[in-house]
């Protein structure tokens, strides 16, 4: 073995621990990049999770709003956001509350004459299927981001007991 007299054995010593510092230092950031994004709260105080609901089902077009024996309709329900190209309607669960009483009617109003829907206005009572007709939100004007609209639901169950609740539908842009 050939020695190099003016080359300390310190110097090869140093080059290959900067080299492996170099190597895993760089694996390291490659494992960083390749982790996963952090997801995002599932809760929140303000609007800032919000979103269509197009932009997060397959079952776009449609927000079902059930309508239930329990609590009339659930907590997560009283604000409603739908938006531009999106149809909603209230519709009674085939559920039934501690004591078998089922949903038996319903109807929706408007407060203070307002009217969320481009069709004319009017009180919303299930058709057909204990639904509500699908209803489509008008356009949000022009500098307006989003217009909550107040109503009042009265459900009506089988042993003619009432749940009376004002949630509100809140039309926003796209």
């Amino acid at each position: 073995m050939k020695r190099y007299p003016n080359i300390p054995v310190a110097w090869p010593l140093a080059a290959l621990l900067l080299a492996s510092l170099v190597f895993f230092t760089a694996c390291k950031k490659a494992e960083r990049a390749a982790a996963p994004p952090v997801p995002k709260p599932a809760k929140a105080n303000n609007l800032k999770y919000v979103d269509c609901y197009k932009h997060i089902s397959p079952d776009a077009g449609v927000v079902e709003i059930a309508v239930n024996p329990l609590d009339g309709i659930a907590q997560v329900d009283e604000f409603v956001a739908v938006c531009a190209g999106e149809r909603v309607h209230w519709k009674a669960s085939a559920a039934a509350d501690s004591q078998g009483n089922r949903v038996r009617s319903f109807e929706i109003k408007f407060a203070n004459g307002e009217w969320p829907f481009q069709s004319a206005q009017q009180a919303l009572v299930p058709a057909g299927e204990a639904a509500t007709p699908d209803q489509e939100p008008v356009k949000v004007p022009d500098g307006v981001r989003r217009k909550a609209y107040k109503y009042t639901i009265v459900v009506t169950l089988t042993n003619k007991a009432t749940i009376t609740l004002d949630p509100y539908v809140i039309p926003m842009g796209s």
